[in-house]
């Protein structure tokens, strides 16, 4: 699998400018842009257009393979012409910034808010029906978890996948500091809005009827096998639609 990893391509520019001995602005002077340009792909905040990937490439010694795959070889084996041209697709699309949630006219922006309040109020009748409070700590950890997710997944998931999602089997989403592997499960466009739908339903109704849940739970199990139990369930409500959403065609 090819992916153009800017984290990775920025360190690599910069390694192979420095050995070089040229400095970002006669680097930059060069390729005729800015030297804020080539500081902003040395610290990953963005790519060079393609037209620059030859003569960049040209300049830091390596070959357009090499420079894709952020590695030097000294005997680069070169890739097939049509996986080269995918890879620079890919790369020309790396910038694209997808559009958001928040952006999208759904009924999520009014289905979330309510559902944290449906989920709040309970907190004002369970100190009354339960007094042992071992209830309480694991359930608004995993309401506080709920709350998280569900913000996330209904104002600010992207509602389209990069295109290396399409490109290569991908089981991993990666989004900033969000992390989702799904084992068995290729992230793409095509069952990318059942995933993200499939996220939203499970936090909100997990956010409404944890508590209820929790509160008939501790009517059979107690301390530990309690925790357990409910834990086992958070996730199965949690991961169960992710799963079915994934694979259903």
């Amino acid at each position: 699998m090819y992916e153009i990893d800017k984290e990775k391509f920025g360190p690599f520019v910069a390694r192979l400018r420095k050995e070089k001995g040229l400095t970002q602005k006669q680097l930059a002077q060069a390729l005729y842009v800015s030297d804020k340009a080539v500081s902003k792909w040395e610290r990953s905040l963005s790519l060079p257009d393609t037209g620059l990937l030859l003569p960049l490439a040209q300049l830091l010694g390596v070959t357009v393979t090499e420079l894709l795959l952020c590695e030097k070889s000294e005997n680069p084996d070169p890739l097939p012409r049509g996986q080269v041209d995918q890879m620079v697709e890919i790369f020309a699309r790396a910038e694209e910034k997808p559009p958001r949630s928040w952006r999208e006219k759904s009924r999520w922006p009014f289905v979330m808010p309510a559902a944290t309040l449906l989920g709040a109020l309970s907190w004002f009748f369970l100190p009354q029906l339960f007094k042992n409070e071992e209830i309480f700590s694991p359930l608004l950890t995993m309401q506080i978890l709920c709350l998280v997710f569900g913000m996330y997944f209904c104002f600010l998931a992207p509602l389209r996948l990069p295109a290396v999602y399409d490109a290569y089997p991908m089981s991993i989403f990666v989004d900033g500091p969000v992390r989702m592997n799904l084992a068995g499960v290729h992230f793409n466009n095509q069952n990318w809005p059942r995933i993200l739908h499939a996220a939203r339903l499970s936090c909100c109704l997990l956010l409404v009827l944890l508590p209820l849940i929790a509160a008939l739970l501790h009517l059979v199990f107690t301390g530990l096998l309690f925790g357990f139990v409910l834990m086992a369930l958070f996730f199965a409500g949690i991961f169960a639609p992710l799963y079915a959403a994934a694979r259903k065609k």
